[in-house]
């Protein structure tokens, strides 16, 4: 046989034994630490098509209420109150405000401030024309249609208020009936310099990038719709309803990284998936997983810094194995309906049938 005959038999074979080498380490790997097979499955054709179509339906409304407030004469601000009254709802502006002296006097203060014209004239360099988050808005709301087709799409309001140095997590946006404000000044950058005067932690700074404002809508407001009313007792219950609002803000953004989804740089999460084992076992031997003990729930799911006990961990590590869970349940139950998913207020019932096992 000729040696370039030989050659080619060795690299063929070598090829063979590889190719069944990946294959049976495919078969081995843990459902938990596969990617989220439904949120892959939105890229055939017919679902790409029917997610497009629902686009071009779309059209997202964004109101600037806070351009709208600063077109206000501040000097004279009653004639400019009482049209922005009649333009805006009344959650936002009382229709009577432009009479009331209190409120006058109020919003001509507000407007007459350095620190919020400052403020103000950031978040219009940030934002612009708000073109790029209406777009990321339309696609995620094409996705949130294709899966939950007789739901509704809110009316959108800008607003400023000043950054809160308060110890209390910021309100980065809230829901008012089929409405969504967005405070646009918790959008202006982590190393934006009047959250470093005042204090804000690094752990919530981190959330305050503009990529983030869509996704904080469907994880914080959007998800809400569609989970149980009743609140969650247990950590359990608690992670499991934090792994649901990842798992469907995933399928709302299949493109988009999940450490934004989650909130973690690439740094936390490979933290977390090299650690999630230690975690949970962790919390098995501490007995903690149908605690009731609000200290536990805040530590495992709470906005921190880090999970404690462990060192150098990312905050809210009990979210994270909530989404392991939530996820393999999913995985292990191709005919369960992300609607289903959502409603289904049996924490207990997703854990014992995810097969959730993570591998040290």
């Amino acid at each position: 046989m000729r040696k370039s005959s030989i050659v080619l038999l060795i690299i063929a074979a070598v090829g063979l034994v590889f190719g069944i080498l990946m294959l049976v380490f495919s078969l081995r790997k843990p459902k938990n630490e596969g990617d989220n097979q439904r949120k892959n499955e939105i890229h055939t054709h017919q679902a790409e098509k029917e997610v497009r179509k629902i686009e071009d339906t779309l059209d997202i409304r964004i109101h600037r209420y806070d351009k709208a407030l600063f077109s206000i004469n501040p000097d004279s601000p009653s004639e400019g109150l009482k049209r922005v009254a009649a333009d805006y709802p009344a959650f936002l502006i009382d229709s009577a405000a432009w009479r009331n002296p209190n409120y006058i006097r109020q919003i001509s203060g507000f407007l007459k401030d350095p620190y919020i014209k400052e403020i103000y004239q950031d978040v219009n360099k940030q934002f612009g024309d708000l073109q790029e988050l209406q777009k990321s808005l339309d696609l995620a709301f094409a996705y949130y249609l294709y899966y939950f087709p007789t739901s509704s799409v809110p009316e959108f309001y800008t607003l400023i208020e000043g950054i809160d140095a308060s110890p209390e997590a910021p309100k980065f946006m809230y829901a008012y009936n089929q409405s969504v404000v967005l405070m646009l000044d918790w959008y202006l950058g982590k190393d934006y310099k009047y959250y470093k005067d005042y204090n804000i932690p690094q752990y919530i700074r981190l959330r305050c990038e503009k990529k983030y404002v869509a996704i904080d809508c469907f994880r914080n407001i959007i998800a809400n719709r569609h989970l149980p009313e009743a609140t969650p007792i247990t950590l359990l219950d608690n992670m499991i309803e934090e792994g649901k609002t990842i798992y469907f803000t995933e399928l709302m953004f299949p493109d988009q990284p999940v450490a934004d989804i989650i909130g973690y740089t690439s740094e936390q999460l490979a933290w977390a998936e090299a650690h999630q084992a230690d975690v949970w076992n962790y919390l098995i031997e501490k007995e903690m997983v149908f605690s009731k003990s609000d200290d536990v729930i805040r530590r495992m799911v709470g906005l921190s810094p880090e999970t404690k006990p462990f060192k150098n961990s990312p905050g809210r590590m009990g979210s994270f194995i909530g989404w392991k869970i939530v996820t393999a349940y999913m995985e292990s139950h191709p005919d369960v309906s992300i609607s289903d998913l959502m409603g289904d207020g049996n924490g207990r019932k997703i854990l014992d049938s995810s097969g959730y096992k993570p591998l040290k």
